[in-house]
């Protein structure tokens, strides 16, 4: 996996984690559809983005 991703996804998976603990501590009801849609679009942007870049990058020339 290209760290560029990494440096997104970790944070992300963080921030969720984050923010279901503190609801779970503050005695919150979360509605986890809500969770499972933000989930699911960000794979979905990742999909979209790696495979644009795939298509759209150019090819590198052999340099010595």
């Amino acid at each position: 996996m290209n760290r560029s991703f990494l440096i997104i996804v970790i944070p992300a998976v963080i921030v969720i984690t984050a923010y279901i603990l503190l609801a779970i501590y503050a005695g919150v009801q979360l509605t986890y559809y809500r969770i499972a849609g933000g989930v699911i679009g960000f794979g979905v942007a990742i999909y979209v983005v790696h495979s644009y870049l795939k298509r759209h990058t150019k090819p590198r020339a052999n340099s010595r």
